[in-house]
């Protein structure tokens, strides 16, 4: 690991965040990923919840992950 690693890794964040805001239903999918990877639940069940209303399959079966996720954390992370 080495200092311009982080930097890169917020350049590819925000590609991809520009990428979904314009509707780019592979790049919500996969900052889905990238947010639930990091625990950040919010954030990962809003690019996948948009990924989903376009129709990926993937971001579908991630949300039931995700749910099922919340259920055994008692409803709390989500």
């Amino acid at each position: 690991y080495y200092a311009g690693a982080k930097n890169s890794h917020i350049g590819s964040i925000i590609a991809l965040e520009k990428l979904a805001a314009e509707g780019e239903v592979r790049a919500a999918y996969l900052l889905g990923k990238i947010y639930e990877i990091r625990e950040s639940w919010q954030q990962a069940l809003a690019f996948y919840l948009q990924a989903a209303s376009k129709g990926d399959s993937n971001a579908m079966y991630r949300l039931g992950k995700l749910y099922e996720i919340n259920r055994r954390h008692n409803n709390r992370i989500i």
